[in-house]
């Protein structure tokens, strides 16, 4: 009889190796696991701001075709380029929702622009947009070939920032 009480209890719990084994396997697929969400949470938010990029690109180029410039840096104030607010292109119906960009962005907010005066007053722009979460994420949107540290090199599109190389986003 003491032999079968003693089956009994042994049989309600876990030895500790037992444990131990369950709690190494844990270990093991979290290792796997959390890497993989972490890639896949850099890749949809790389894309969502490429995605978002194309358009404030399209807007620019929409702008440009009607007024036969891009927005200005500075002057005149009513063609000057809003980091924040990004007007003109918002406030002339080329770019409808500048917000559902600019929380994306750090400090809400372009993190660069620059309409150069090449050949002619505004003819060329750039503009860089930093990931608000992950400043890894760059992304440049330009019609210029005076992109600082890149100039006589022509970017018409989005891209990619990568350290010092430039890549373009897949159409």
């Amino acid at each position: 009889m003491l032999h079968g009480s003693t089956s009994r209890s042994r049989e309600k719990g876990f030895t500790l190796i037992e444990v131990l084994i369950v709690a190494a396997i844990i270990g093991v697929l979290a290792a796997i696991a959390v890497p993989l969400f972490a890639r896949s949470l850099f890749m949809t938010q790389r894309l969502a701001l490429a995605a978002d990029a194309k358009g404030l690109y399209s807007a620019f180029i929409k702008y440009n075709v009607d007024n036969d410039v891009f927005p200005s840096t500075s002057t005149p104030v009513n063609r000057a380029f809003n980091l924040t607010t990004l007007a003109p292109l918002s406030n002339n119906g080329y770019y409808s929702s500048p917000d559902s960009l600019t929380r994306k962005l750090t400090n809400s907010r372009v993190t660069a622009y620059d309409s150069p005066n090449l050949g002619g007053s505004d003819t060329q722009f750039w503009a860089v947009l930093t990931h608000v979460q992950n400043s890894g994420i760059v992304i440049l949107v330009a019609s210029t070939n005076d992109y600082p540290g890149h100039v006589g090199t022509w970017y018409d599109g989005v891209y990619f920032i990568q350290g010092s190389s430039i890549l373009p986003v897949a159409k």
